[in-house]
């Protein structure tokens, strides 16, 4: 048993770090991720219940006399994989039937649910039913849901809301209603089926208290999240990478975000920004607009002032139109030579500033 035990818990934590945190840049964000391939495989191992009584996985490396329950338990944090909606209470129940009974946890620190089937695809009211009121950070990734109900996260007490490829069609304006002052972070990333969607208040119920933000669904215009009143004063972490704006971004599209610190544009097609379009930000720290279609940048999307020397801003990847005109803008943007200030371009337009 103290083996099983054992295996287990090493079980959890090679698919916890590995399978889903694979690719997590601690430098931005602990969410901000790409998608591991070939996910489903990789825990399998650990939900298929017509395995052979003494399984082996290739993946991990480790064999085990009986394969788990859903859900796994260390400490005060469940993972949980391969079940169903009307499952999620007696599968965390069973998991603590089998745990150190002296762990006894009155609040999940975190819960994560993954490839669970919801009834209608919908994440409903109550979805949670006696544990919706105990769960600190929920996790919901490559599940069927298409929807979420209005107030299906309220009355509880997370801390953290994080939707990974699911199969939403929109983010109504009542997703958050009736939510807690304690979140403070939302993070939904959905590559493969692009949101069609956000509605323009979706962010009312949280305006006053989130800190983080991560819209990584393949939008085309951001413009319904972050330009209605009033100004968000405690968003400081702000990624909206993996989107499509093309062209769309305006002169006030992140007008709201005055109190940013770390803003990331990249892999967003991205094909021009306007003047002014950071200009509220006297805050920012790290700007990354990578991985776009950038052909030339002014110095004016600062507006008038000086960007603060300690600045640190990515830009390599783009289709930069290497020619007197841009480098005489990017040396009044990013001030190479004087300051402190980084700046990452393709080789060719680094021999072009002489750097």
């Amino acid at each position: 048993m103290a083996l099983l035990s054992f295996q287990i818990i090493i079980i959890f934590w090679l698919l916890k770090y590995v399978c889903l945190y694979d690719s997590y840049s601690g430098d931005i964000s602990p969410y901000v991720k790409t998608r591991v391939n070939n996910i489903d495989s990789r825990v399998q191992v650990v939900s298929n219940h017509d395995a052979a009584e003494r399984t082996k996985s290739a993946y991990l490396g480790a064999s085990f006399k009986k394969l788990p329950q859903h859900c796994l338990k260390v400490q005060c944090s469940y993972t949980c994989f391969n079940g169903r909606q009307k499952e999620i209470v007696s599968d965390i129940q069973y998991a603590i039937s089998i745990s150190n009974h002296s762990e006894s946890c009155d609040v999940i620190d975190e819960l994560r649910l993954y490839n669970y089937e919801f009834i209608n695809a919908t994440v409903g009211i109550g979805f949670l039913s006696t544990f919706g009121d105990k769960v600190k950070d929920i996790y919901i990734a490559i599940s069927n849901v298409t929807a979420i109900e209005n107030g299906a996260f309220g009355e509880g007490i997370f801390n953290k809301i994080i939707l990974e490829d699911l199969r939403l069609k929109d983010i109504t304006n009542g997703i958050f209603r009736n939510i807690s002052e304690d979140l403070k972070g939302i993070y939904i990333t959905q590559r493969e089926e692009p949101v069609q969607c956000i509605y323009p208040s979706f962010l009312d119920s949280v305006k006053f208290q989130i800190e983080h933000l991560v819209i990584r669904v393949g939008l085309e215009c951001v413009r319904n999240v972050t330009a209605h009143d009033p100004v968000m004063g405690l968003l400081a972490f702000v990624d909206f990478s993996y989107n499509n704006f093309s062209s769309q971004l305006l002169e006030d599209t992140f007008s709201k975000l005055t109190m940013v610190e770390r803003f990331v544009l990249s892999n967003s097609n991205i094909m021009y920004l306007p003047q002014y379009i950071f200009q509220g930000m006297e805050y920012l720290e790290y700007l990354d607009i990578s991985h776009n279609k950038l052909k030339t940048i002014s110095s004016s999307i600062f507006g008038s002032r000086t960007i603060a020397q300690n600045v640190r801003i990515i830009a390599n990847d783009n289709v930069w139109h290497c020619d007197c005109t841009l480098q005489y803008e990017m040396n009044t943007i990013f001030c190479i030579i004087k300051t402190t200030n980084v700046l990452l371009v393709s080789r060719g337009f680094q021999e072009l500033l002489g750097i």
